[in-house]
């Protein structure tokens, strides 16, 4: 049960990552996540081109965290790699993101832990 609970947070976590491409690419704009071309706690100005390969970055994110909750669900050999690849990426890109994607950061971390324990006590095969 925890390792179908686990995966679809996981895949959950993952689809969050889509506001952040929909807002990067002009299809949402909310006011916790507004349009900029600017990373790093708006220090750096990566212009239009810049921003949209975040955007593709964020959606590339997605589609990691959705393949590492289906790899856990099924249990998949691979979920392991799969999730600490899509947790250090993740973590990259909400360190562009900040401040606004601290909290993203901060479950990407608490992850990395549980996987970490994980390794050692085997709560999810």
């Amino acid at each position: 049960m925890l390792r179908i609970v686990a995966g679809i947070f996981f895949a959950l976590h993952g689809l969050v990552h889509l506001l952040w491409f929909g807002a990067t690419w002009r299809f949402i704009t909310t006011e916790d996540l507004p349009y900029s071309t600017k990373v790093l706690a708006d220090r750096i100005n990566v212009g239009e081109g810049g921003i949209r390969l975040a955007g593709l970055l964020w959606l590339a994110a997605t589609v990691i965290w959705v393949t590492a909750g289906i790899g856990l669900v099924f249990s998949a050999p691979w979920w392991h790699v799969v999730t600490v690849a899509a947790a250090l990426f993740s973590s990259v890109m909400c360190i562009l993101g900040l401040p606004v994607a601290k909290y993203g950061l901060l479950i990407n971390l608490v992850i990395l832990v549980l996987l970490f324990l994980n390794g050692q006590f085997r709560w999810v095969a």
